[in-house]
């Protein structure tokens, strides 16, 4: 994909110039037009060097959670050394962490080498960093201060884990416990039940319907335990391919914000997520559009994303955002407030900051409350069935001791 050089006039009036990368100059073009531009000058790079190391089979993976921040911690180790970035990468080319770090360091370094900038090179990889990252460390370069946003950044990811640990917490939990109630029923049916027919029938006594419906579902599954087997992984493979799936994931989306006490919740965790890529975005220096257009790439959810989107048109006219936030009914009125202060005061970041600490603390409480709630009511349930399946084995027994006696 060739790399063009270009200059520009915004819909304000306002001079643009910038690098981007395009298939070619119509594709250019179309790219400019989508972002309000309108080209003066246009010219493609040329390389001094054009030898570029090529991307290794091993580095076709994705990098892993683990793996990107070592490379940013590590970035910013060898930064607040005196290293320049080319001598950074030098370093973990040879020091880094794991094989697919050390090569991707090797090839961002060459391609740096042969005229791109931080942001150009690292847009060459998208499955290693998401268009966030690439817009921060593009406005870091542009002002000089890619240290701090890698910084900015750090903290935003390691608050994104946070709340991936919440939610993943909040609703893995039950199915934990469900997941547990199955395997001891599957216990009574395989195991159990089978010893309490052996009894009955040594005594001639009928066998209870509960008994005996067990009994044969455990026959059942013995006799074509394999068959089960597939069928089970069958089902779990074609329920993970459905939520993959983009209509069940619109429906799912829009489940989770209806729900009566999951949309509370749900609704909590998206507003953070929004706030925290608005506030690095700002914090980097890009526009309120362009921070709104980041959050909706990384949201996740088909409702909010629809709903920034239009604040971010909003915003591309100068016009308040808070009006498109209050028509979602997606947000707190106090968090609309808190938007609407920081953009008449100028102080949207500031704001921002205080919402993430507010919003942290809620999303951690709710997760809390639910878990002490739902666990018992999983647990009784649980209990109830279990007990009464094992009630109406053992009460036959007594008719049978007596007859002992």
């Amino acid at each position: 994909m060739p790399d063009f050089y270009y200059e520009g006039i915004s819909r304000e009036g306002e001079k643009i110039k910038g690098e981007i990368f395009a298939d070619d100059e119509v594709d250019l073009r179309i790219k400019l037009r989508s972002q309000k531009i309108r080209p003066v000058r246009i010219k493609e790079q040329v390389y001094v060097n054009k030898k570029v190391v090529p991307i290794t089979t091993s580095m076709s993976n994705i990098f892993s959670d683990e793996e990107r921040l070592f490379f940013v911690k590590e970035l910013l180790v060898m930064f607040k050394a005196g290293l320049t970035i080319t001598q950074s990468l030098d370093v973990l080319r040879s020091e880094g962490s794991t094989p697919t770090m050390r090569e991707f360091s090797a090839t961002l370094k060459n391609y740096m080498e042969s005229g791109m900038t931080f942001s150009q090179a690292l847009s060459r990889f998208p499955k290693y960093f998401d268009n966030l990252f690439l817009n921060l460390a593009a406005s870091g370069e542009l002002r000089g201060n890619l240290e701090y946003v890698l910084n900015e950044w750090l903290e935003y990811f390691k608050k994104e884990q946070e709340i991936k640990k919440t939610v993943k917490k909040t609703v893995l939990y039950p199915l934990g416990i469900i997941a547990i109630i199955v395997a001891a029923f599957a216990i009574i049916v395989v195991g159990i039940a089978p010893v309490f027919v052996h009894i009955y029938r040594t005594y001639n006594q009928p066998l209870p319907l509960t008994l005996l419906t067990l009994t044969t579902l455990g026959s059942i599954i013995r006799e074509n335990i394999f068959f089960v087997m597939f069928l089970l992984a069958g089902g779990v493979l074609g329920v993970y391919l459905l939520l993959k799936s983009k209509i069940i994931k619109l429906s799912l989306d829009g489940f989770l914000l209806r729900t009566p006490w999951l949309s509370y919740f749900f609704k909590e965790v998206y507003t953070l997520r929004t706030v925290l890529a608005m506030n690095i975005a700002l914090k980097a220096g890009l526009s309120v559009p362009r921070a709104l257009e980041l959050a909706s790439e990384k949201i996740e959810n088909h409702v909010f994303e629809e709903w920034l989107l239009k604040a971010k048109e909003a915003a591309e006219k100068h016009e308040p955002i808070t009006p498109f936030l209050v028509r979602s009914g997606l947000f707190r009125p106090m968090i609309v407030q808190v938007f609407s202060i920081g953009e008449i005061m100028g102080s949207l970041p500031d704001m921002l900051d205080e919402m993430i600490t507010y919003l942290g603390e809620e999303i951690k409480k709710l997760s809390s409350i639910f878990s002490s709630v739902i666990e018992p009511v999983i647990l009784i349930l649980g209990g109830i069935l279990i007990g009464a399946l094992l009630t109406s084995f053992f009460v036959p027994i007594f008719t049978i001791l007596s007859k002992i006696k």
